[in-house]
């Protein structure tokens, strides 16, 4: 009796323990999960070469490394951050556990700056202003608080928490963002041929709060619908 206990307590143990978020996640996401862009998601970036900022993430399949959710506007926003060549992710809006849109985003642009630097001062201003211009001098328009008569040409950053949970840690930790969303209608595109741009100042906090450190992070993106995609 005293052996047949103990094998299947040797069996159990030896059976690794599979963390999870703290948060359930819609359309099937996972950590370790698998994204399949599917050929419509390509033929759309070949039909607008030149027209995007967004580009695609470089692999027709991904590993979804780490899952997010924040709370933006009592919108609950889930986020499955993946392994590419070009560093993306795939955002999934919801509004009472139903889902609104799913866009997908890739880092265009990201660097340190240091807290309440000329740097850091210079792109807080810049950050909620009426419209934001990429490097390559394509502009783009506020698209949160976008009526510039109510809501006047500066609006303060949208300040929220994003819990990110990650697969190479199995552990959750917060970013703090600062960030504004801005968006354009795509050339020769109609009203809902859209290009979204979300720029933020991140901050990321060491886990054992030594430090801090800031960023700016820019990520072009598109909406995506579901037939471009399988998840595994």
């Amino acid at each position: 009796m005293f052996d047949r206990v103990k094998r299947i307590w040797k069996k159990q143990s030896d059976e690794p323990i599979q963390a999870k978020p703290s948060f359930t996640l819609p359309i099937g996401l996972r950590i370790n999960g698998v994204i399949k862009f599917n050929a419509s998601f390509d033929t759309y970036f070949l039909l607008n070469t030149g027209k995007l900022q967004t580009v695609p993430c470089g692999n027709e399949e991904v590993v979804i490394q780490s899952v997010s959710k924040s709370t933006i506007f009592g919108l609950d926003i889930y986020r499955a951050y993946f392994d590419a060549p070009t560093k993306s992710l795939l955002q999934v809006n919801t509004e009472r556990e139903k889902v609104n849109d799913v866009i997908f985003f890739n880092r265009a642009f990201c660097f340190e700056v240091i807290y309440n630097s000329k740097d850091y001062n210079n792109w807080l201003d810049m950050i909620g202003f009426k419209d934001i211009k990429t490097p390559d001098g394509i502009e783009f328009f506020r698209d949160w608080m976008s009526d510039i008569e109510t809501d006047g040409e500066y609006v303060q950053p949208i300040k929220y928490s994003e819990r990110i949970f990650s697969s190479e840690t199995m552990s959750e930790s917060w970013i703090t963002h600062e960030s504004m969303l801005y968006s354009r209608i795509i050339p020769d595109g109609t009203e809902e041929d859209i290009e979204y741009l979300l720029t933020s100042i991140i901050k990321n906090e060491d886990p054992r709060g030594s430090y801090s450190r800031y960023f700016v992070e820019i990520w072009p993106g598109i909406v995506v619908n579901k037939t471009q995609f399988e998840l595994f």
